[in-house]
């Protein structure tokens, strides 16, 4: 029995140290850092349990979706299956495209302030923000989800939302029972809150999940939100 303890604790102690030392790696687990998962689950553990195991809190970690941008194989090798190789058949070369805009939004948001793109493939390699975030969704201020002269949505995030970046958390109550700043939003219970991301209007490449519920709701087959 003591040897299985022993054994244990220092299995602890080899976890917690490596967690130490992931954390000086992996941008996302620097609990002072207010944009970054970690320092949200310093408080709402359950909700951070909750999102990392989500297809949200794995996104950045998803091999499908690095694959598919990049139009590589598990072996790294480009086969043209996805979206970069989509690009080259259709003569936009090594665009970068619109798909960081909701796997990257922070970084998307401030590199397009400085007259950058970002490649969704290269975020993914570099860890270089959080993804799909507490911070993110939470820090959402306003939505602006219109269509152009021809009837289509507007994707790009940086045209679509406004961020609070003044340091204060926007949900649907009026407490947080958390020491920031807290703001009651109503946004966080409609459907344009979703349809942030969940935009797009093709069948081919995406699902137009936000399209095909806006147009039940205004029809009348539907008077659910997303939430």
């Amino acid at each position: 029995m003591r040897g299985f303890i022993s054994v244990l604790a220092a299995t602890m102690v080899t976890l917690f140290a490596s967690a130490i030392s992931r954390a000086g790696e992996d941008p996302r687990l620097d609990a002072d850092d207010i944009t970054s998962p970690a320092y949200c689950g310093q408080c709402h553990k359950r909700i951070l349990q909750e999102w990392s195991s989500s297809l949200m809190g794995r996104d950045l970690d998803n091999p499908i979706v690095y694959q598919f941008y990049t139009s590589t194989n598990p072996h790294g090798k480009f086969d043209g299956l996805g979206f970069k190789g989509f690009m080259k058949m259709t003569g936009r070369g090594d665009a970068a495209g619109d798909c960081a805009d909701c796997h990257v939004p922070v970084q998307v948001i401030r590199e397009h302030r400085q007259g950058k793109e970002v490649d969704l493939g290269e975020a993914m390699r570099a860890k270089s923000d959080h993804g799909i975030s507490c911070y993110f969704c939470h820090s959402v201020k306003k939505v602006h989800i219109n269509k152009d002269e021809k009837g289509r949505y507007n994707t790009r995030i940086f045209e679509t939302v406004t961020l609070d970046e003044e340091g204060a958390i926007h949900g649907p109550s009026a407490q947080s029972g958390c020491p920031h700043e807290h703001k009651q939003n109503d946004l966080f219970k409609s459907s344009e809150l979703c349809g942030t991301c969940h935009l797009n209007q093709e069948k081919e490449l995406s699902i137009s999940t936000y399209d095909d519920w806006k147009k039940a709701f205004d029809s009348g087959k539907t008077d659910k939100t997303c939430q």
